[in-house]
């Protein structure tokens, strides 16, 4: 067979990955999305959707509330966890939590409360026996923070991120098997369009860190890269391809989502140079 052929052959077996759109519209926004390889999971801010991956409904537990928000979702040995930000009643923050679905039919079965994410539940992550919680951080504030979980929600450690100010804190949060990272996605900051910052998975593990540092000379998790990528309504990877997700607000004001895949692999390189943008 020619070269040609060959090249012919492989083009006609390799499919480029497609956008995923939501069925259906929703209230509010698209906070995040999860994947457990065989479903989307999809947090609009009153609603938790599952479709396939082709974006069809397969379910959806809406919430009868808008005075609080669910936040980027995590799948983990069949359960779909969401953070959940309670807001404030009568002035005062009743503290935040976890909420855990059954993944198959989105039925609501615990709440784990996490008063030490002061600043508010945006997402979570589960790596390597943790659970990571991100949230919001003072405004102009050097660090962001993630809270360390065990597999049953009792509190492990803070850990701060000397990541520098982003628009209230961060957003979403996803381990990237295919380039060997912990993204954190964010609203960016004062000009800058680093949309998401980087931290090795294997840099979580630090010794226990029980309270917010007031020292810049504290601890820290140290950021090895940044991109341009605008990740803040959610990210995640399917079949070893990086899919970013949109918000988009139609007719009649409510809302869907969709993932548009970044191709990450031919679009960046791997090392931490080619992932920071100055």
């Amino acid at each position: 067979m020619g070269a040609a052929a060959v090249v012919c052959a492989f083009s006609t077996a390799w499919a480029a990955p497609k956008e995923i759109v939501c069925a259906g519209d929703y209230p509010m926004h698209l906070q995040g999305v999860a994947t457990d390889g065989t479903s989307v999971f999809w947090t609009f801010t009153t609603a938790l959707v599952k479709t396939d991956l082709d974006g069809r409904l397969l379910a959806k537990a809406e919430r009868a509330t808008e005075t609080a928000h669910l936040g980027d979702p995590c799948c983990h040995g069949g359960k779909v966890y969401v953070g959940v930000n309670n807001g404030e009643t009568g002035g005062a923050r009743p503290g935040d939590e976890v909420w855990v679905y059954d993944a198959r039919t989105l039925a609501l079965e615990r709440r784990h409360p996490t008063p030490q994410t002061i600043f508010c539940n945006n997402g979570l992550e589960w790596y390597g026996g943790h659970f990571y919680v991100v949230g919001s951080a003072p405004h102009h504030h050097d660090f962001n923070y993630v809270w360390q979980y065990s597999e049953d929600f009792r509190f492990e450690r803070c850990l701060p991120i000397r990541s520098g100010w982003t628009h209230v804190g961060v957003q979403t949060i996803c381990h990237l098997k295919s380039i060997g990272k912990v993204a954190f996605g964010h609203y960016g900051n004062a000009g800058k369009k680093d949309y998401v910052f980087f931290v090795r998975p294997e840099d979580l593990v630090l010794p226990p860190v029980s309270a917010i540092p007031d020292s810049e000379n504290a601890r820290t998790l140290e950021i090895t890269g940044s991109a341009d990528w605008s990740v803040a309504c959610g990210m995640l990877e399917l079949d070893g391809e990086i899919y970013k997700a949109i918000t988009e607000r139609k007719d009649g004001g409510r809302w869907t989502g969709r993932l548009l895949p970044l191709s990450a692999k031919a679009a960046i390189d791997t090392n931490d140079s080619a992932l920071t943008h100055k």
